[in-house]
């Protein structure tokens, strides 16, 4: 396989990864909108396969066959439990389902190494890198909860309305993006990655006191800090080696 060729075919596994991870983070937000409604009890198949995507997407990053197929088997399964039970609501549920087949068939065609192609950085970068992507899905989830929460507060810029609820998406991809770029190493992504998580917290816990003790708002950006303390730690002692 030529160099051009392989970029095309990483350009397509990459693209892949990218619409199941995005899909993941929005049918886990769904998931967390209704489960406060009193359509509760609809908020599983989402959930789960939500989270399917979100497991999947690494694996889709790196190329690997069976993942691209078990993806779209999971949306499969998801659209047919969802039109089993409530007919109306196939137009949500279809288009998943065509997507991954098309993506499916696509990079099987093409045939894509397996393996990771991309430089990987120490067990540190690592383990920020599986945190930072973890915590892309928690604050995703946890976002409808905090917005009702801070609308009960002092909040006299109207800054978390419900309706902009849903960019929260947004931040949760690009934190998994740069998940990317930290388990490549990437100082600047770590940095940045810092920044993010702790500008969510005290978005919040600037206008509820409650959020100050979050364990999960105010975990990610100490967690983040640590990590990155370490990782630069490590780079001087080598340096000094």
């Amino acid at each position: 396989m030529d160099k051009r060729s392989d970029i095309v075919d990483r350009i397509g596994v990459a693209g892949y990864a990218g619409v199941s991870y995005l899909s993941g983070l929005v049918l886990i937000f769904f998931a967390a909108v209704v489960r406060h409604t009193h359509a509760a009890g609809a908020a599983g198949v989402p959930l789960i396969a939500g989270g399917l995507f979100a497991v999947l997407a690494p694996f889709i990053w790196r190329g690997s066959r069976w993942a691209f197929i078990g993806t779209f088997a999971v949306s499969l399964v998801a659209a047919f439990l969802v039109v089993s039970q409530s007919p109306t609501d196939w137009w949500i549920a279809v288009p998943f389902p065509l997507v991954f087949g098309l993506l499916t068939a696509i990079t099987m065609i093409k045939g894509p190494r397996s393996g990771d192609t991309v430089r990987s950085g120490d067990m540190i970068s690592k383990a920020y890198a599986a945190l930072v992507y973890l915590y892309s899905f928690v604050a995703v989830f946890l976002w409808p909860t905090s917005v009702t929460t801070v609308r009960m507060g002092v909040d006299p810029w109207g800054y978390t309305e419900p309706r902009h609820a849903h960019y929260v998406v947004l931040f949760g991809f690009v934190l998994g993006a740069l998940s990317i770029s930290i388990w490549q190493g990437r100082l600047w992504a770590m940095l940045l990655a810092f920044g993010l998580t702790l500008a969510h917290w005290l978005a919040l816990a600037t206008l509820v006191a409650s959020f100050w003790t979050d364990p999960w708002y105010a975990a990610a950006p100490a967690v983040s800090a640590i990590l990155t303390a370490l990782f630069l730690a490590k780079g001087v002692h080598a340096k000094g080696a």
